[in-house]
């Protein structure tokens, strides 16, 4: 292409997607979907957050349901391999890992934004595919009157 430190955002067109598709530097191109073999090992937990500017949460999404397509004919349950959850508000610094999938994780809302003062509300964040519902019987404010449930 020849711009070499010229290259602004009005360069950027099909060819450029093509190129990098090309070139693949770092390998850097998730296109590999069948992930069957990463299941025979372990599982797989993935947050990404909303918030998360370099990379869109919609890339985690598309590789969720390719991956999903390709290991779901082999028998394979998606949510006993990969969990996805997105993160409202979340850049890409966040939830550690401990070995153990989740089902979901409590977002929580501290008096005056500290900590060390009392929570004022807890809501579930539900893995990708899940709805957060109230159970119209305890307080709204409590994450135990919330179940994570499919979508459709």
């Amino acid at each position: 292409m020849g711009l070499e430190d010229r290259f602004t955002w009005q360069d950027l067109d099909d060819s450029t997607v093509q190129l990098a598709d090309k070139l693949n530097p770092g390998n850097a191109t998730a296109d590999t979907f069948d992930i069957s073999d990463y299941h025979k090992r372990c599982g797989m937990f993935l947050h990404h957050g909303l918030s998360d500017a370099p990379v869109s949460p919609d890339t985690s999404i598309y590789y969720y349901d390719q991956a999903s397509s390709a290991v779901e004919p082999q028998g394979i349950e998606m949510n006993n391999l990969y969990c996805l959850f997105l993160i409202p508000e979340m850049d890409d610094d966040g939830l550690a890992e401990n070995g153990t999938a989740p089902n979901e994780h409590a977002a929580t809302k501290w008096e005056n934004d500290a900590t060390a003062d009392e929570i004022l509300r807890q809501h579930p964040i539900c893995r990708y595919l899940d709805q957060a519902k109230y159970n119209c019987k305890g307080n709204q404010n409590d994450a135990g009157s919330w179940t994570c449930s499919m979508l459709y």
